[in-house]
């Protein structure tokens, strides 16, 4: 694999042990001996036009093993960090040269024309040019059985610890939920009493009032988070990490 560093890498790898059991693994097998046996000998001329439609994709059989990664993986990894896995043809840039130069590279080495590639990047990425500096990204080669091969990485500063916790409420419905929720929850822990329940002296910290005010502040905050999603075109990284549609970051 041609990259500057291995951090997508790893990062995907770890995705891979959480996801991959062993009954997964046998039916990715399983998906590979009978996609393999459309191209037996007898089978050729019966599936011609699939057979000339896999010079577009690498054969998984001819590349390392390790750097494969299922689209499930990928999906994982682009909700966590709040990424973009992208069809290169949606792309209004231009592909960089280092990105052009592989593909030639990998066309003649396994004889092939290939045509399916994607990038694993920030949206923000996205709407710029490639070829800046601190432009981070993973760039996927489609195989022939509907999984991507990890070909280049560099950067990667889309992947450290404080976007991951930064973009942790944007997951999905549930992590937003929890979010607002505790929100909600410190707000009402650091109210005082005197501000929960006006003229009622000597209450316990843990009262009915405290908890009505819980209530209130967690409908409130949860009116105020669904106002702005709205207003500003947030969508839920579940929802957008295999979309191009344009939004704020």
């Amino acid at each position: 694999m041609c990259a500057k560093n291995k951090l997508i890498y790893s990062a995907l790898s770890k995705e891979r042990s959480k996801l991959r059991n062993n009954g997964e693994k046998i039916i990715l097998n399983v998906h590979s001996i009978l996609n393999n046996d459309l191209y037996s000998t007898q089978k050729v001329l019966s599936n011609l036009e699939s057979y000339n439609k896999n010079n577009e994709f690498l054969d998984e059989e001819l590349i390392e093993t390790e750097n494969i990664f299922t689209q499930a993986e990928i999906k994982a990894l682009a909700i966590k960090y709040r990424l973009r896995f992208i069809d290169t043809k949606n792309l209004k840039q231009e592909l960089p040269f280092e990105i052009s130069d592989l593909i030639s590279q990998f066309n003649d080495k396994y004889g092939k024309d290939l045509k399916h590639y994607k990038m694993l990047s920030s949206y923000k990425n996205f709407k710029s040019s490639m070829n800046k500096k601190g432009f981070s990204y993973a760039f996927f080669i489609q195989t022939n059985h509907s999984n991507f091969y990890l070909a280049y990485e560099v950067n990667a500063s889309d992947f450290s610890t404080y976007r991951k916790i930064k973009m942790w409420p944007m997951r999905n419905f549930e992590t937003l939920f929890l979010s607002v929720f505790l929100f909600s929850l410190i707000i009402t822990s650091i109210l005082p009493n005197q501000l929960i329940a006006l003229n009622v002296p000597n209450l316990p910290y843990f009262n009915g009032f405290r908890f009505g005010a819980f209530f209130h502040i967690l409908i409130f905050n949860l009116g105020v988070t669904i106002f702005l999603a709205f207003s500003f075109g947030k969508n839920l990284s579940s929802g957008v990490w295999n979309s191009y549609k344009s939004e704020f970051e």
